[in-house]
């Protein structure tokens, strides 16, 4: 900046007229220089979303406007982030195509850009979620409104509602005191979260599918209830909405199914849960431990966190698979946990230093309180995978523990609990084919025969169980017979 002058000294000089008008040409010049460089388009949809669901092929057009806020006129680069091999198609200020150049928009002016996507609803190998997004280039500056379509014939649920400024979106499937039902004509896509409500309730039939979208999940709220019904021959599934390549191989993992602070009895039977997250969170308040959480007969697999979450909740495991979890596959924190016939199976090894099963009574605020009380019973489990310990647990003095093992098969080599009744400890289980997923018991298992009666005479495939019964969910048949539907 220059120094100012005396006004008395330059009042009439003409070298000071000259230098001022300088200085202020130079000064607008670097202003109106820096400003163009960096100009924001104004737009009238951040995402344009395609909420018509196909029947045929076909396209839709939907549009939005950019708008030029600034006092100059704009000079922008616009294209299609997918390029020639998009869904969509754009039309800017009457010429179509995927990418444009030097489109000038005049000071406070707008333009209408026009967007157009066909899709081929019957093409299995489309995504139910066509996305992609239009790519805004002005100088230094880089902006984008996505584009989201329907790929395939089916229920979407669209987030239409915020929490935490935006950064969770959900739409509510089940409303208060309201009992809604999913079937399975046509498969279920969630974009972002789908809500049950307080007092609400969702009741899940026998083969539905549940694709969903990347951070997206079920979430029954506080005082709501969810009814998974399953069965051995038609399953309930909630998956990806990717149908290239597993969302966690590529890092865009949907969430979890999230039941919260829930006073109710919730049932999750016959269902496979995969790719995501967390397959089952269940956590509450103190104050909202009562309802309990029965999962059955399920398979949860591959999921990038935990399997199961449990953090003060009562929860009933049995004849269930939890395979391949890449943190936890089940961890118990504070409230009563009972497995029975469980087969905790872990071949996921880059990285992992978490044991499959984590058990703790408490935890301490922030000032050093120690809330908790912790119940855990385990019958007929099998707890295996590629690290030495495969059980682990942390303790708080003060507050209730309670553990108990009976004729389960423990990996461990530093296991500090007790309480162990007829374990065995670090046998090879000897499953069908640990390395491809399939952890049926093969014929020379320590697992065949080693169990205790506790009542449940059928396993995860419906075969029935000898007396005494096989540990984990699976009963040794010989021969391949069934396999659970994955």
């Amino acid at each position: 900046m220059q120094k100012k002058h005396p006004l008395s000294k330059i009042l009439n000089s003409f070298f000071f007229i000259s230098l001022l008008a300088i200085i202020l040409l130079q000064n607008n010049a670097c202003r109106k220089t820096e400003t163009v460089e960096n100009a924001k388009l104004n737009f009238s949809k951040s995402v344009v979303t395609f909420d018509t669901v196909f029947t045929t092929v076909g396209s839709v057009t939907e549009r939005f406007t950019i708008r030029n806020p600034h006092n100059f006129e704009v000079t922008t680069n616009i294209y299609i982030a997918g390029g020639e091999r998009s869904s969509f198609s754009i039309n800017v200020d009457g010429l179509s195509g995927t990418s444009f150049k030097n489109i000038t928009i005049a000071p406070k002016d707008s333009l209408f850009v026009f967007v157009k996507v066909t899709v081929n609803p019957n093409d299995a190998n489309l995504p139910f979620i066509v996305e992609d997004s239009i790519v805004f280039r002005t100088g230094t500056t880089t902006q984008q409104v996505n584009l989201v379509a329907f790929g395939q014939n089916a229920n979407f649920i669209i987030a239409d509602r915020e929490l935490n400024g935006g950064s969770l979106k959900y739409k509510i499937v089940a409303s208060e005191n309201e009992t809604v039902i999913w079937t399975k004509e046509r498969p279920y896509v969630i974009y972002g979260w789908a809500v049950v409500d307080s007092l609400g309730k969702l009741i899940i039939e026998p083969g539905t599918q549940v694709y969903v979208h990347s951070n997206g999940g079920v979430w029954v709220y506080r005082y709501g209830n969810i009814e998974i019904n399953g069965t051995l021959e038609e399953p309930v599934t909630f998956q990806s909405d990717r149908r290239d390549s597993y969302m966690i191989n590529n890092g865009e993992l949907w969430s979890r199914i999230w039941i919260n602070e829930s006073n109710r009895n919730n049932l999750i039977n016959y269902a496979v849960i995969k790719d995501a997250f967390i397959g089952i969170q269940v956590a509450a308040l103190e104050e909202f431990l009562s309802g309990t959480t029965v999962i059955k007969n399920t398979v949860i697999q591959n999921n990038a966190g935990w399997g199961i979450l449990g953090r003060i909740a009562n929860m009933e495991i049995e004849n269930c698979e939890i395979s391949e979890s890449h943190q936890y596959s089940i961890e118990c924190a504070i409230g009563n946990y009972t497995l029975r016939h469980v087969t905790v199976a872990n071949n996921y090894t880059s990285s992992r230093s978490t044991p499959s099963l984590w058990i703790s009574n408490g935890y301490a605020d922030s000032d050093a309180n120690v809330i908790g009380g912790t119940s855990f019973l385990a019958q007929n489990c099998i707890f295996n995978g590629r690290i030495a310990d495969e059980i682990g647990s942390k303790t708080y003095d003060g507050v209730n523990f309670t553990h108990q093992f009976d004729n389960c098969i423990i990996k461990s080599k530093e296991n500090k609990l007790d309480n162990f009744d007829q374990c065995i400890f670090n046998a090879e289980t000897k499953f069908k084919d640990f390395d491809k997923g399939d952890f049926r018991l093969s014929e020379n298992s320590p697992a065949i025969n080693a169990g205790k009666d506790i009542g449940i005479f059928q396993d995860i495939l419906g075969n029935s169980r000898n007396a005494p019964p096989d540990i984990g969910a699976y009963e040794y048949v010989p021969g391949e017979g069934k396999r659970v539907k994955k």
